[in-house]
């Protein structure tokens, strides 16, 4: 999940040979966010840093440098108190819209490339987050040439690939895995109770297709989406909660992973991944269900 500049065919070639107003820079760098929760975000960490800066024109926006940036920086940290994840998300939103006017020409250099971002400690808090090497080993695990096997395997990328809680794993139906416009999505519950529909990873996609492909319920869309096998056959009951558990502790231990990696590791390291990419704290909260 990169993060890029997308340019509107509408958009002026060369913003700085044009009369504008900053309301107009906004408007144009923000037009092509499809996201509300992006908008909004980018929206509220570009007032915050022209009333911080008392910039009032586009002019004065374009001038600014690696000392202003800094300057920003220091004043959501020492003054703000704003915790390190919620300065990189306002930050990358600086980065993205003064690489929005680097694109098209206004400006030459993206001042905050120049200016480093406070690092997140990835070892504080009740859930551990995982290494890459760690996710890669124990998806590693499942014998996916097996029903067992492959079922397993598009559970364990359903916690890696969709940050969502074992809760949500159990109460989907085959239905809730659909094709939406071209692009696959899970219409799962979330905490409370409520829906929740994201376009799905692509490894996802392809490990819940060979999963669905070798079970023999994947026409019944009210059947439970991740189903009990026995000697690899499709036994029919939804699996428990407590199933999901062992699912995640079996592969655990086959990777050699300590104990205090569960599968809200996964949700952990899911989330962690997003704001390494530069998403907005928003959309990261938004995508985990709160």
């Amino acid at each position: 999940m990169t993060r890029s500049v997308q340019i509107s065919k509408k958009q002026p070639e060369n913003l700085a040979s044009k009369s504008l107003s900053l309301a107009n820079y906004e408007t144009l760098w923000l037009e092509n966010k499809t996201r509300p929760n992006t908008k909004a975000a980018y929206r509220v960490a570009f007032k915050e840093y022209c009333a911080l800066l008392r910039i009032s024109n586009p002019d004065q926006f374009r001038a600014a440098g690696m000392g202003d940036i800094i300057r920003f920086r220091q004043h959501l940290t020492d003054e703000l108190h704003l915790k390190p994840r919620s300065v990189r998300s306002k930050l990358a939103a600086l980065s993205d819209c003064y690489e929005f006017l680097k694109t098209n020409g206004a400006i030459e250099i993206n001042p905050v490339d120049q200016v480093e971002r406070p690092k997140v400690d990835e070892t504080r808090g009740e859930t551990p987050v995982m290494t890459d090497d760690q996710v890669l080993s124990i998806l590693s695990q499942p014998d996916t040439n097996t029903l067992q096997g492959a079922r397993d395997y598009a559970i364990l990328c359903f916690y890696f690939y969709m940050g969502s809680r074992l809760s949500s794993a159990s109460t989907m139906a085959v239905g809730d895995y659909y094709e939406d416009n071209g692009f696959y999505v899970l219409n799962f519950e979330k905490k409370g109770g409520q829906r929740q529909i994201e376009a799905v990873n692509p490894q996802l996609q392809v490990a819940l297709n060979q999963y669905l492909e070798r079970s023999s319920h994947s026409a019944n869309k009210m059947t439970p989406l991740f189903i009990s096998v026995r000697k690899d056959k499709y036994y029919g009951r939804a699996l428990s909660r407590k199933q999901f558990s062992r699912i995640w502790s079996k592969y655990r231990l086959q990777a050699g992973l300590d104990s205090k990696y569960t599968p809200h590791s996964a949700r952990a390291t899911f989330a962690t991944m997003l704001d390494r990419l530069g998403e907005p704290l928003q959309n990261i909260q938004h995508l985990l269900g709160h």
